[in-house]
């Protein structure tokens, strides 16, 4: 599924989507700046229908902006 991603990242990615289903999940996957591992970010998913879209609050992309190198933007459909 995500092989460039750990498989601690892919299983809280697939986690979060078999949660937020039948909405579509969204978040992130950061990389924080000093030598740090990839995380994975659960998003609130703020779109008019989250059935058939995502949107994520801009404050929160910015904060992980700031947090580390922003590695991929995740939805579930």
């Amino acid at each position: 599924m995500l092989p460039f991603f750990s498989p601690a990242v892919t299983a809280a990615i697939r986690e979060h989507a078999e949660e937020a289903f039948p909405a579509e999940s969204c978040g992130m996957v950061v990389r924080a700046r000093r030598g740090g591992e990839d995380e994975y970010a659960r998003c609130d998913n703020i779109a008019v229908d989250p059935m058939l879209g995502f949107e994520i609050p801009p404050k929160i992309l910015l904060k992980a902006q700031k947090k580390g190198r922003l590695r991929a933007v995740v939805h579930s459909h």
